[in-house]
């Protein structure tokens, strides 16, 4: 197998992987530097060694190689062990020890959770060091405070509880074998905070100014989950509404007693039915006043009224009157009743002097009395009368 090689004299192992990396347009942490030859000191230049730089990607020459391109270059070959001892780093009891060699510098890498510097200076990426560097390794200690929040809804009738459970993170560095290229690892133990008491939660309500409709069974509920909650604790008294008056015929009711008739007089209850008169000072209805809807409390204990029931508006037409307290439909004269609906909760009630009988007069409808003008839509079968 061919490989490339890049060689490069300078002072360090670092200045010739930075020299190299701007050479050949790669990062600085794909490039491996190996010592190839030990500068002389000179008293008209500085010394420089020889480093033969390589990717990381580029699989390890062999003895045979190694000694083939030593002598290409002129330089001395000189085996490399497959079972080296040194250029290693490694981490035993949280501390990051390493060994120098003449062809390998050993890589280090943090990892998150960590904070790692050599010789004073933190790294953030794959770094050289050697038995001379100081390497520091510390454990990032997390501490995160339980949140309680208590938000009210927009109509003021629920108070919402939010617990976000805080903790304690202790880090502590893993242990690792010797390699060339080390990622260091973490190992994490996490510590709940202490629970949230019913009384903390009491606390945050009175300062939010919420006095009314505590759920104190889900207060306690909140206080015991090991999870993260959401919650509503404390319910505001909704209103009643109120009842719009309405109109309570008694026409109605006097036909309503007749549905208890023999069949014998089935004739009779279908003429009573069906056509609805009535006599001058007959009371045809009452008024019937609303009913007051009943008050509610939002979580802050402010009062909310009710929405208040209509009261209902007749208007008195032809043959009707309304008197008393409380309010009475009289009928001045004969007729039918007939009601109106003008707009929303106002009626017209009147006497029609006539009625309208649509299909035949028989034993089914039975005879028709009425004061006033009849109208038959139909035949009238013998034994039936109309009066």
């Amino acid at each position: 197998m061919e490989v490339k090689v890049l060689m490069m004299r300078a002072k360090t192992a670092r200045d010739a992987l930075l020299q190299a990396s701007k050479q050949l347009q790669v990062p600085l942490e794909t490039l491996r530097a190996h010592l190839l030859e030990e500068g002389r000191r000179s008293f008209f230049r500085p010394r420089t060694n020889l480093y033969q730089i390589t990717e990381k990607q580029v699989e390890p020459q062999t003895v045979e190689e190694m000694s083939e391109m030593a002598e290409r270059h002129g330089l001395p070959a000189e085996p490399l062990s497959t079972d080296r001892t040194t250029g290693l780093i490694w981490v035993r009891d949280g501390q990051v020890s390493c060994s120098e060699d003449k062809y390998y510098l050993p890589f280090l890498s943090p990892c998150p959770g960590l904070d790692v510097r050599v010789n004073g200076k933190s790294i953030n990426g794959p770094t050289i060091v050697s038995e001379s560097d100081i390497v520091e390794v510390e454990p990032i200690f997390e501490l995160v405070e339980t949140t309680i929040s208590v938000e009210l809804s927009e109509d003021l009738m629920q108070a919402i509880l939010e617990i976000r459970h805080g903790y304690k993170l202790f880090r502590s560095v893993k242990d690792q074998e010797p390699a060339q290229e080390l990622i260091l690892e973490v190992e994490e133990s996490k510590i709940k905070n202490p629970p949230v008491t019913p009384e903390l939660i009491y606390e945050h309500l009175a300062r939010r100014g919420i006095v009314h409709g505590f759920d104190d069974q889900q207060i306690r509920t909140a206080c015991q989950s090991q999870e993260d909650i959401c919650c509503v604790i404390a319910q505001g008294t909704a209103t009643i509404a109120g009842i719009d008056g309405e109109i309570e015929l008694y026409v109605n009711k006097k036909h309503a007693q007749h549905a208890v008739l023999s069949r014998s007089d089935l004739a009779l209850w279908k003429e009573i039915v069906s056509q609805y008169t009535v006599s001058p000072g007959e009371v045809i209805g009452v008024v019937v006043p609303p009913v007051p809807g009943k008050e509610g409390i939002n979580v802050l204990g402010d009062v909310i009224p009710p929405t208040v029931g209509r009261e209902v508006q007749i208007v008195a037409g032809h043959g009707v009157e309304v008197i008393g307290e409380p309010r009475k439909i009289v009928a001045i004269q004969a007729g039918r009743v007939e009601v109106e609906h003008l707009h929303e909760n106002t009626y017209r009630l009147s006497i029609v002097q006539q009625y309208v009988h649509t299909g035949a007069v028989n034993l089914t409808t039975g005879p028709i009395r009425f004061k006033g003008d009849v109208f038959i839509l139909g035949d009238v079968e013998e034994g039936m009368t109309v009066e």
